[in-house]
């Protein structure tokens, strides 16, 4: 299979393979790859961020009521 060489300036050919990434589309769909690879693991960081928080805030609540009523409770368990 013969693949199309590149030019250099003075006209000749060389025996390697021309890129298919080496125009300016392709250049762009490899900096809209990267883009996309950046962009994908913030949005997973970001909705995990979001479940974490309806859990976290509840045991946080609960924490702080149970610390709240803990003495009284020893109090009761006192009197009987």
């Amino acid at each position: 299979m013969n693949q199309p060489t590149t030019t250099g300036k003075a006209g000749r050919g060389t025996d390697q393979p021309v890129s298919p990434w080496a125009d300016s589309l392709g250049r762009s769909s490899i900096r809209a790859a990267q883009i996309i690879m950046l962009l994908a693991p913030g949005v997973v960081i970001v909705r995990a961020l979001a479940h974490v928080q309806l859990v976290i805030i509840p045991i946080l609540l609960a924490l702080i009521l149970a610390a709240a009523i803990g003495p009284f409770v020893i109090w009761l368990r006192e009197k009987g």
